[in-house]
């Protein structure tokens, strides 16, 4: 039984939980989820939508998940409708923020606090999810270490009152070498002591851990307050600064737990407002995929090569969204399947615009 569904699509692999107590067990397994992930890791991947908004008659937040197995076909009648578990986890469902998704997991924080000190992993189709412990890079240790390297005194409570943090980033990943998940989390302090610093989370050993050398790298850009992660080829990606410049983009290579930085090509090298830039991986292998945004477009660079001596930047297409300039636009995928995926905000709904490739 096990050799007849682990080939299956998700879609059927879902239907088959119903069919009795030892295939749900079955199916639920963390052997069969493995095996499952790595027989369909070919395969055309599915697309999660997540709305979350104030219902306009009784005001009420109300959050769902939509998968539909074929982004190829957006209607209602290949769509799966799928439970929030997180609405008893949080008071307002719209504080967490969706960073990151890999092999049908899902990474999600609660941004409330911007310390982003609460962790989800979620198997959406299993209905399962994890909640990391809470991380060692903490307001309250990381306080007493800037306070103490900028007095050389020991802080009460009341000192640490006015040490501020200007934001904590995330990126998901995985390990190929050990068949294990990473989550990586950055500490950007607002003061320039102490230098940000970096702790990785496992699934398989289940603690976090920080960075050995996080600094040397770290401390010499910033990831934008407005982030955006991706992960290709073993290694997760973030747009980063020096300044107000955009002259960067930041790699972490999970497996050997390392920092680097790649420049941008000087299409995009010091770009400053208005320009805003995403990165989102495609589904072509070794392909890092750069939007950034004009006053009234979306232009895509694509960088070759990744890793290698030869690595190099090419304009892949344009996104020209004049009509939707006056809205809050993001680029959310880029697919093989001959065109874009945009998703853009107005009120408290998300839309979908899907355009041919360029």
């Amino acid at each position: 039984m096990f050799q007849i569904l682990v080939p299956l699509p998700v879609v059927s692999i879902l239907r088959c939980t119903a069919v009795c107590k030892d295939w749900n067990s079955l199916i639920r397994s963390s052997d069969f989820v493995s095996h499952h992930r790595r027989s369909n890791a070919s395969n055309r991947p599915s697309l999660l939508l997540r709305r979350c908004g104030e219902a306009p008659d009784s005001g009420e937040i109300e959050e769902e998940f939509t998968l539909y197995p074929d982004p190829g076909r957006l209607s209602s009648s290949s769509s799966i409708e799928i439970s929030s578990p997180f609405r008893a986890n949080s008071d307002d469902p719209r504080r967490l923020r969706v960073f990151g998704s890999l092999h049908g997991l899902i990474c999600l924080c609660d941004n409330y606090k911007i310390y982003a000190y609460i962790i989800y992993v979620w198997n959406p189709l299993l209905q399962r999810f994890i909640e990391l412990p809470r991380p060692t890079l903490t307001y309250r240790n990381m306080g007493n270490r800037l306070y103490l390297e900028s007095t050389g005194e020991r802080p009460r409570r009341r000192d640490l009152e006015n040490v501020n943090y200007l934001f904590v980033v995330l990126g998901f990943g995985y390990d190929s070498r050990r068949d294990d998940y990473k989550v990586v989390r950055i500490v950007y302090p607002q003061s320039a002591k102490p230098p940000p610093r970096a702790e990785v989370y496992t699934l398989k050993e289940r603690c976090w851990r920080g960075i050995d050398y996080a600094e040397r790298v770290l401390k010499s850009c910033d990831v934008p307050e407005i982030w955006s992660q991706c992960f290709v080829d073993g290694t997760i990606y973030w747009p980063a600064k020096v300044g107000s410049k955009l002259n960067y983009i930041l790699a972490f290579h999970v497996s050997d737990e390392r920092f680097s930085r790649i420049e941008l090509p000087k299409e995009l090298a010091g770009a400053g407002e208005p320009k805003r830039i995403s990165i989102s991986e495609t589904k072509v292998t070794g392909l890092l995929t750069v939007m950034y945004r004009t006053a009234s477009s979306y232009e895509i660079l694509v960088k070759k090569g990744l890793g290698s001596a030869e690595d190099s930047w090419e304009v892949w297409g344009l996104g020209r969204m004049t009509s939707c300039a006056s809205m809050i636009a993001k680029p959310m995928k880029l697919s093989d399947l001959g065109c874009q995926v945009w998703g853009y905000e107005t009120g408290a709904q998300l839309m979908l615009l899907i355009t041919q490739r360029a």
